[in-house]
C-alpha cells in the first residue's frame, strides 16, 4: 500500500467511524464512490498496522488509526500502551500490559510479547462505545489490529 492509498484509507476509515456513509464519504473526500467502497471492503478484509510512535504527542497529533505507544516497562516488566482505536473514530485509550505476564492489578490488564515493533496481546482488546466510537472489538497480533 501506498502513503498516498494509506492516507486515503485512512480518511475513509475516518469519515465512517464518524457516521458518514459511503455517499458522504465520497462527497467529503472527492473520491468516486465505488473507490470508497473498495476502501471499505479492502478495510474490513484485511488487517490494520499498529504503527509504532516514539512520541505519545506525535502519535496523538497524527491520529493514525490503530496507531501505539508504549511507556518504559521498567524492572517490573509494566507498561501503558496507547492506542489509537483501530476502527478509525480517533478515541485515544490506554491499557496496562505486562511483559510476557498479565499483570495482576485493579482494573483490566493485558500480556504482551514485549515487542514494540509487532506487539501481541492476550487477551483480545474491546473498545467500548462512547461518544466518540461504536465500538471495535478485536485482536493486536503480530504488529497488526484483527476485527473479532
Amino acid at each position: 500500500m501506498t502513503e498516498t492509498s494509506a492516507a486515503r484509507e485512512m480518511t475513509v476509515r475516518r469519515l465512517l467511524a464518524q457516521g458518514f456513509d459511503q455517499a458522504e464519504t465520497a462527497d467529503a473526500t472527492g473520491l468516486p464512490e465505488g473507490q470508497v467502497a473498495q476502501l471499505v471492503q479492502e478495510a474490513k478484509a484485511g488487517p490494520l498496522r499498529a504503527l509504532l510512535y516514539l512520541d505519545r504527542r506525535a502519535q496523538r497529533a497524527e491520529g493514525h488509526p490503530g496507531a501505539v505507544f508504549f511507556t518504559d516497562p521498567g524492572d517490573g516488566g509494566v507498561s501503558a500502551m496507547w492506542f489509537i482505536c483501530p476502527c478509525g473514530c480517533g478515541q485515544v485509550s490506554r491499557i496496562t500490559v505486562g511483559i510476557e505476564h498479565k499483570p495482576h492489578m485493579a482494573g483490566p490488564s493485558w500480556k504482551w510479547n514485549g515487542s514494540t515493533t509487532e506487539p501481541t496481546l492476550h487477551p483480545s482488546v474491546k473498545q467500548a462505545s462512547n461518544g466518540v466510537c461504536k465500538g471495535w472489538h478485536g485482536w493486536l497480533r503480530d504488529g497488526y489490529w484483527e476485527v473479532c
